[in-house]
């Protein structure tokens, strides 16, 4: 394994000590082995059609000062936020991927429509084949197979449904809740893990790789701008619709809003960023 990928230690060890590595980058990166006896939800029982825990837990949600819109999108941009950024960033950093798929997590859900807690019922993963924990891996791969097999479990298999089901019963398009989906996963690499890894080109490589192929239902739910911030090029992703978290008290547009003019964007990530 390349130790240009290992962010806090010299060897990876075990799945449970790459998640324990990425934990360390801030409480959204938390996603901890809990086994099968836990409080907490099946993920899979809130994505099944037939259940609709999902749709129980927001039409129980007070909205007198916000949309079924704009409640159903903030549900999915925590939930998106607290699935993709330990998978991704395990990912990233020392290529290893949980699974993440939805028969392998529990969800803790929490007030103001949102997912507070995942964790893993198993230590399941792939990796690279030269990892030195591939005889316990699920599957040993090269490269791009290791991305898709992420992409399967994250994607497909587990976000796709919950997409599915939202946009369902919540009337709410799948454009702006592919958006969400593209946004936060972006948002690990353009924000969050940038203090692990710096900016660089193979950051911006594995984010723009993230988000494709081409015809997926998560890809095309944006673009990839290029600011100078710092004094140097980044890279960051402009979604093609709005959330309208704006409609919640006292929060603003987000700062990869399709509707804020591009000054404004720039000097908000010149904030964000900049230093």
């Amino acid at each position: 394994m390349s130790e240009t990928l290992l962010i806090m230690a010299d060897t990876a060890g075990s799945l449970e000590e790459t998640l324990a590595r990425v934990a360390r980058l801030g409480d959204r990166f938390e996603l901890p082995v809990c086994g099968e006896e836990t409080d907490m939800v099946p993920a899979a029982e809130l994505i099944d059609p037939g259940g609709g825990r999902v749709n129980d837990f927001l039409a129980g949600l007070p909205e007198s000062e916000v949309s079924v819109k704009a409640t159903a999108s903030r549900f999915l941009r925590s939930y998106t936020a607290r699935l993709a950024s330990p998978a991704v960033a395990a990912w990233a950093l020392e290529r290893r991927v949980p699974d993440v798929g939805p028969g392998n997590v529990r969800c803790r859900l929490g007030p103001h429509s949102r997912a507070t807690e995942l964790g893993l019922v198993r230590a399941d993963f792939s990796c690279l084949h030269d990892d030195e924990a591939a005889a316990a891996a699920q599957s040993a791969l090269p490269a791009n197979p290791l991305l898709a097999w992420l992409q399967h479990k994250l994607f497909r298999l587990h976000l796709e449904p919950l997409v599915g089901q939202l946009a369902q019963h919540r009337l709410v398009s799948e454009k702006v809740l592919w958006g969400d989906v593209a946004a936060m996963c972006a948002a690990v690499f353009v924000y969050w893990l940038r203090p692990a890894r710096g900016r660089s080109a193979t950051l911006d490589a594995d984010a723009k790789a993230l988000l494709e192929p081409a015809g997926t239902p998560w890809n095309g739910r944006g673009s990839w701008t290029v600011f100078q911030l710092g004094g140097e090029p980044t890279s960051v992703f402009v979604r093609d619709s709005c959330c309208v978290r704006y409609r919640f008290k006292d929060q603003a547009r987000c700062v990869d809003c399709s509707i804020i003019d591009e000054d404004e964007r720039a000097t908000r990530l010149q904030e964000l960023l900049g230093s």
